[in-house]
């Protein structure tokens, strides 16, 4: 009995092996669960960066009410520009309108502008930040003090409403609900809601090309979820709302229809859809006399690459309204009402050196 029960456990391996043809149909098998499932985590993996995104743009929002709240409804400008002025060897470190939130501590961290969808630099970015677009080079780090490589791009992957960057109360709209103050963007600053970048070869033999992408109607990046080019923005209440674009059928479809304007808007709804940019504070501008120009620099310390008695203000009149350009070019569209205070402008923090969490001097944005 003791040599059956041994011949019958010596010849068990045989019977519990597999074939070949057994080996190869159970790897065909996995690689068909695979091949359902990655797209499944895929999606998951999606929808979670769309989630976070959207907690990121919540603690924004949380940050963009306190500074209303404590600066008579007004809030930060979109960039400070005046750094590229500023002969930097590297190119040109932007701050942004996030920036100001966090130096004013109304936001916790720097690191809430960086969408996890966007690629940092994106296909548009990385053209408009080669000096392309405007012969100007865009650079950033993603943590400031860490002695990181520069980066191309900027800063920011959400992009700040060209209408709370002016901070004109006749243009706040009356049911905040509506009205966009940032969303997934390209650039620091965004004119309107089409989606008109990523449809555009649907209605066109080729697609604009990247530097072109915020003037054919808008810097929105539709980022998120795949081919579904979903967007998330953050509204003047608070709330932030995930935003499927509609396909467009025509160039009027696609210019003005992809996005529901009755519910996101940036421009207030019924005006003129040909208004430029800055029509209503631009012309006509006329220096006002009452007021005295400022200055952006201290004789004993000056900034690298200006001229002294560079004007970073100017107190001007359009009409019976005062106003404040804080640039000394107009056309930098840098320009507020009277009563906007200054600590808001990037540009003018950068100008003044009064950043105080983040690095003061632009040449030390490291």
């Amino acid at each position: 009995m003791g040599r059956g029960h041994r011949e019958s456990m010596g010849a068990s391996p045989g019977r519990w092996g597999f074939t070949l043809i057994e080996l190869l149909v159970v790897v065909a098998i996995i690689a068909l669960l695979i091949s359902i499932l990655l797209p499944s985590l895929a999606n998951a993996r999606e929808q979670a960066k769309t989630v976070k995104c959207g907690t990121q743009l919540q603690q924004m929002a949380v940050g963009f009410q306190s500074c209303w709240t404590e600066n008579n409804d007004f809030g930060p400008t979109w960039d400070d520009g005046v750094a590229g002025n500023l002969g930097t060897p590297d190119g040109f470190p932007m701050y942004t309108y996030a920036d100001v939130l966090f130096d004013l501590d109304y936001i916790g961290s720097t690191e809430l502008q960086a969408c996890p969808s966007d690629e940092r630099p994106s296909d548009i970015v990385r053209v408009r930040s080669s000096g392309a677009w405007n012969g100007r080079k865009y650079i950033f780090t993603r943590k400031q003090g860490a002695s990181e490589s520069w980066r191309d791009g900027i800063r920011t992957s959400f992009a700040l409403s060209i209408i709370f960057h002016f901070n004109y109360r006749e243009d706040r709209f009356k049911d905040p609900a509506r009205q966009v103050v940032t969303a997934d963007g390209n650039w620091t600053w965004f004119a309107g809601v089409a989606a008109s970048q990523p449809f555009w070869s649907k209605l066109f033999p080729a697609p604009p090309q990247p530097w072109q992408a915020p003037n054919e109607g808008t810097s929105l990046a539709w980022r998120h979820g795949g081919n579904a080019r979903r967007a998330n923005f953050l509204y003047a209440d608070g709330h932030v709302g995930v935003i499927t674009p509609r396909v467009p059928m025509s160039r009027d479809d696609l210019n003005f229809r992809t996005v529901d304007t009755n519910k996101s808007f940036v421009w207030l709804p019924g005006e003129k859809s040909t208004r430029g940019v800055d029509e209503r504070y631009r012309s006509p501008i006329q220096p006002n006399p009452e007021r005295v120009t400022g200055y952006d620099e201290d004789p004993s310390n000056p900034l690298p690459g200006q001229v002294l008695r560079q004007p970073w203000y100017m107190y001007a009149r359009q009409g019976s309204i005062n106003i404040k350009l804080l640039d000394p070019d107009p056309n930098n569209r840098n320009y507020h009402p009277f009563a906007f205070p200054e600590r808001l402008s990037a540009h003018y923090r950068t100008a003044n050196r009064i950043w105080n969490k983040l690095p003061a001097d632009p040449l030390q944005r490291r």
